[in-house]
């Protein structure tokens, strides 16, 4: 059973831990400057003549986005296996469970084209199972326990208690204070207790239930219904007086839980914890429709507000990684590259065919180009044939 303490305040200091709960407590500016280097028309063309040179610029200012194109492809080739690659498709991350409790069943989320296995570990003394199964199981079972506490909460602190529900659960609530009220709230997700931890107040809780009954005098009781989708819920207490009081509760559930009906549709499984060792992996054949079912056992004292410390991943099928994400960035990349080459070839070309025959020299920094070929002057017959001879 996932549980905790902690004290009110501005912010969020972690996530979920062991025994510790939430605690709390409570850019710069960037300026570019830029140099421009070169000038107008005739700083473009010294020593290269006007075509030559802006061509050239042309050509480059293409061939460079093309080398900045690839680097970039390349970066988020990077960063896209760097995150695919890690991928587990934990329902604790989709679901908002930070921990697993005794009893708990969950089908785990996970992709058999990226998995080539699933490990599982569990360092604590209640066993972990994973079951492959070729038929979704049903929840079509109970898990019926309770569990009491008896904890001191200081003036502004919490304490709280967190189990993932399916729907169809139930709890009975019997809770007393010790010297003052307490209040006593149903949360539903990781977000919303975040959300309750800076402002219990703020309407982020389902239900609330001020525990007004000193322990001298009995107990406040309810029983909450739970008909949503499967979530982690958080039961926090929160001492909202100016003296430290104790809370005595007994938390009675009746959790929906997976069964496997059928043996014959197990078709691998693996143990860890307890005895059986902190881990144990299960092949996933390429394209599988297999279901994989986590079972963590009850308790073995009878003690259902045991911490679990159980965790699973994927482990990547490298080679299909290689061919789905790497190959098309690969192939964008160089076609990037050749479509840069490409048009620094082409604007070469148009730069050749404008070249000066001659580079100017330095005290002479215009351009010197072949004169055209001229007719020859004309007579003063006004035409080009030369004149009559001169007869006697």
């Amino acid at each position: 059973m996932p549980h905790g303490a902690g004290h009110h305040g501005g912010g969020h200091h972690g996530g979920g831990h062991h025994g510790g709960g939430h605690f709390h407590g409570g850019g710069g500016y960037h300026h570019h400057h830029h140099h421009h280097l070169g000038g107008g028309g005739w700083a473009w063309g010294w020593g290269y003549g006007p075509y030559r040179h802006r061509q050239w610029g042309y050509g480059y200012h293409r061939w460079g986005w093309g080398v900045g194109g690839s680097i970039f492809a390349v970066v988020i080739m990077l960063i896209v296996i760097a995150v695919s690659i890690r991928y587990t498709g934990d329902e604790n991350a989709s679901s908002g469970v930070p921990y697993y409790a005794p009893g708990d069943t969950l089908l785990l989320s996970y992709s058999s084209s990226f998995c080539e296995s699933l490990t599982l570990r569990d360092t604590s003394s209640i066993p972990a199972t994973l079951y492959v199964l070729d038929k979704k199981p049903q929840l079509s079972g109970f898990n019926n326990f309770s569990v009491s506490i008896d904890q001191p909460v200081s003036p502004g602190d919490y304490y709280y208690l967190e189990y993932y529900l399916y729907p169809g659960a139930n709890l009975s609530l019997d809770a007393c204070a010790t010297s003052q009220p307490v209040n006593f709230y149903v949360v539903r997700g990781q977000d919303n207790f975040n959300d309750w931890i800076d402002n219990p107040s703020g309407g982020s809780a389902q239900e609330t239930l001020v525990i007004s009954t000193l322990c001298s005098s009995g107990n406040t009781s309810r029983i909450f219904h739970f008909r949503d989708h499967a979530k982690s819920y958080y039961f926090p207490f929160d001492n909202f007086g100016r003296v430290s009081t104790s809370v005595r509760a007994t938390f009675r559930f009746e959790r929906p839980e997976y069964v496997i009906a059928d043996n014959s549709t197990i078709l691998k499984e693996c143990h860890a914890g307890g005895t059986q060792g902190s881990s144990c992996s299960i092949n996933i054949p390429l394209g599988s429709s297999y279901h994989v079912l986590l079972v963590v056992d009850p308790p073995f004292d009878g003690d259902w507000s045991h911490n679990v410390n159980v965790d699973w991943f994927c482990n990547a099928r490298i080679w299909l990684y290689v061919v789905v994400v790497v190959a098309p960035l690969l192939f964008s990349v160089l076609c990037i590259i050749l479509i840069a080459v490409t048009c620094w070839c082409v604007k070469t070309k148009r730069w050749k065919k404008y070249r000066p025959l001659s580079e100017p020299s330095t005290s002479d920094p215009q351009p010197q180009y072949e004169a055209p070929p001229t007719a020859p002057p004309a007579n003063v017959y006004g035409t080009t044939e030369p004149p009559p001879a001169y007869t006697k």
